[in-house]
């Protein structure tokens, strides 16, 4: 490991709120053409049609505006090999000409309401009604330039298959759906950001480009770490192997940042063994093509804080970090981060993609946002609002019924 030192043409727009900064990432060049005839939905309900559909997944997923390995055929298929229990495959390939041009990977659920079995449908690598602990980007694969006709296709499809609450994820702010389908939305998850921001060809230059607040703790941290004689060293595992040897360390400094009970509470995401399991697996795949990377801090041997990112062309995704809390005063999960970034720059990378979530420790970055919003439909639209403002009053919820 190298070591540096310190008609249902007629549509309804989806709005999300206002967003002080945005950037939408411009399509890619001759990316996702419009179709050349009509849709067709092919329903994928096997693991082999799963598997023969790989070359036309990672083809689409290429051409999506906002490009990530949380897209690709491998990390789906690889969760649904780890979570489907009692989930059926659902997913559907859009066909024009016979290309594959837009993918809806949807899984079929059965749940218990009451004395009710409840249909729904939800993308591969739903958790936790949303909350995406492992799949951070979730979206669709409908690619920008025939989004609006795939939301239609599947809004027909919708309309002739049984089903009683459907989640599409990850819709943006000026997406407009089809007509029956916003008729037959029924609640609305909060607006979730994604911050990013482009770094430039040096690091001076970054650093000189941040707010003076941050400017001053990217120089003064390490410097203080030095100074009272805690030389660091930042050790970057690269292949599968070596990524393997270290994740169990970020594993612990993962758990040891949730168990901290003092300002931002952090969660441990990789609390549960399928998780672990999953991850591990898929970084190591990653990293055999070179999109994985563990960066460890080092005093005197003694690992003080780690980061995972994940990689995809010019940009990178900070994905799991932890630290030690008794080094918290050196603020060690700053300088991790600012030694991934250096690293990333110096092989070329143009972009850091902070993932979901929002709060201080990504916007004082100067980052840009995104913003998606979760939206679930019903087949039974007026049934489905009175039965979650019924549960809203009784529980809280983290959807707005509507």
């Amino acid at each position: 490991m190298p070591a540096t030192s310190a008609s249902e043409s007629t549509g309804d727009v989806i709005r999300l709120e206002p967003r002080p900064r945005s950037e939408t990432p411009p399509p890619r060049p001759g990316a996702g053409a419009a179709p050349a005839g009509p849709l067709q939905a092919r329903e994928v309900t096997t693991w082999q049609g799963f598997d023969a559909l790989r070359g036309s997944w990672d083809d689409v997923a290429g051409h999506m505006d906002f490009a990530s390995p949380f897209l690709d055929w491998e990390w789906n298929r690889r969760w649904w090999d780890s979570f489907a229990a009692g989930s059926r495959l659902r997913i559907l390939a859009f066909e024009s000409s016979g290309e594959v041009v837009g993918i809806a990977q949807l899984q079929e659920r059965t749940h218990r309401l009451g004395p009710l079995r409840v249909p729904s449908l939800a993308p591969i690598g739903w958790e936790d009604g949303g909350n995406q602990p492992l799949t951070e980007h979730l979206e669709l694969l409908f690619p920008p330039r025939h989004r609006a006709a795939l939301l239609q296709a599947l809004a027909g499809w919708l309309r002739r298959r049984p089903w009683a609450v459907a989640w599409l994820p990850s819709l943006r702010e000026d997406d407009r759906l089809p007509r029956w389908m916003a008729a037959h939305v029924v609640a609305r998850c909060a607006a979730v950001p994604f911050h990013h921001r482009t770094l430039p060809e040096t690091w001076d230059t970054f650093v000189s480009g941040l707010n003076k607040s941050m400017r001053d703790n990217v120089k003064y941290y390490p410097r203080l770490m030095v100074r009272h004689g805690h030389e660091f060293t930042f050790e970057v595992a690269t292949r599968p192997a070596e990524l393997e040897a270290v994740y169990p360390l970020l594993l612990d400094l993962h758990q040891r940042r949730s168990e901290v009970r003092t300002g931002v509470q952090h969660w441990n995401y990789l609390g549960l063994s399928g998780r672990r399991d999953f991850v591990a697996n898929a970084m190591t795949r990653l990293a055999g093509r070179g999109e994985a990377r563990i960066g460890v801090l080092r005093v005197r041997g003694e690992a003080l804080a780690a980061y995972l990112w994940l990689e995809r062309g010019q940009t990178m995704f900070l994905y799991r970090s932890g630290y030690d809390p008794e080094w918290s005063r050196y603020s060690v999960a700053l300088v991790v981060a600012l030694e991934a970034l250096k690293d990333g720059m110096r092989r070329g990378i143009q972009r850091v993609e902070f993932l979901r979530g929002g709060g201080q420790l990504k916007e004082r970055w100067d980052t840009e946002t995104r913003l998606y919003r979760h939206v679930m439909l019903a087949r039974a639209p007026r049934l489905a609002r009175r039965l979650l403002a019924a549960r809203a009053a009784r529980v809280p919820t983290t959807y707005e019924v509507g």
